[in-house]
């Protein structure tokens, strides 16, 4: 970016300059992989103030296929709960080697605490509902979700937690008697098992099976719950050279990652472990050919 302009559509490297300028023609394969575009800030200072992601008015319009903010020094990290983590089922010994790689880095962590207003732009400095200063120049929302779950809202409202998420049993059913050919799964429910998009494929793979049979008239409702799940894979990389793990096996092994390899090892592992709990899973039964008999089975699912 020169002059408040950016350059031309292939932007500029980390140096100011446009890529391409300085260069061997034979590094325009390795251009391509480059992250491009700097941030205004670069070169007016009075623009930084400004600068805020991940709102739309950081990048023009016209830059926003192309344009990319690198090179950020993560220095601080404010979280509202009073653990790393704290949604994910992980051990304490994860949270531990987590903390001291952080450190490492020279990150600062606040736990237990929230920032005092709501970030509407960029500023030097911030302060926390407890008086703890946080200096940075960009600051980043993270922020979880919220479940869809108006439709089980407007059925009764004590089937829904303060949270958000629809009560279930077991089995997925909403945990009322009255409503149980009413099934909830994935992030929509308050199912113990992690709130990942591997889960709530085993546990529709599960209900489809289940209600596959209610079809068939093998039985006359879901029968087998959804299994515990008692241990979760977690791989959390902390830069390009390394990271924290938990291996779903022996308890949750802990480790610490060094490397983008060991990252890979480790995904490896858990993508072989992943693949024997899918094969314990019930398979779907088929119903082809076959007309249920009325009254006609009345299901819905909230995902």
């Amino acid at each position: 970016m020169k002059n408040g302009k950016p350059f031309g559509r292939r932007g500029a490297d980390a140096g100011g300059r446009p890529h391409g300028q300085g260069r061997h023609r034979g590094d325009r394969a390795r251009e391509e992989q480059v992250a491009v575009g700097t941030p205004r800030a670069v070169v007016d200072a009075a623009y930084t103030k400004k600068l805020f992601v991940p709102y739309d008015s950081v990048i023009p319009p016209s830059a926003k296929s192309f344009v990319k903010i690198q090179r950020a020094v993560v220095t601080s990290i404010v979280e509202g709960k009073n653990k790393l983590v704290a949604g994910d089922d992980v051990r304490d010994k994860f949270r531990t080697k987590l903390s001291t790689y952080l450190k490492r880095l020279g990150v600062k962590v606040v736990l237990g605490e929230r920032l005092t207003e709501r970030l509407a732009g960029n500023s030097f400095e911030k302060r926390t509902d407890k008086g703890t200063e946080i200096e940075s120049d960009v600051q980043l929302l993270c922020g979880g979700f919220s479940p869809t779950t108006e439709l089980i809202q407007k059925l009764d409202a004590s089937l829904v937690t303060r949270e958000g998420f629809i009560k279930v049993n077991n089995k997925l059913q909403l945990d009322s008697a009255q409503y149980a050919n009413i099934y909830a799964l994935g992030d929509a429910s308050n199912s113990p098992a992690p709130k990942r998009m591997f889960y709530a494929g085993l546990q529709g793979k599960h209900l489809g099976a289940e209600l596959a049979l209610v079809a068939r008239k093998a039985q006359s409702n879901v029968s087998k719950p959804f299994p515990k799940v008692e241990v979760v894979g977690t791989v959390l990389p902390l830069g390009p050279n390394g990271g924290v793990s938990q291996l779903p096996v022996m308890g949750g092994v802990v480790e610490i990652l060094f490397s983008a390899h060991s990252a890979i090892a480790m995904l490896s592992v858990e993508q072989i472990y992943a693949e024997q709990l899918r094969a314990a899973q019930p398979r779907p039964v088929s119903c082809a050919g076959q007309r249920p008999s009325a009254p006609a089975l009345a299901t819905t699912l909230c995902v």
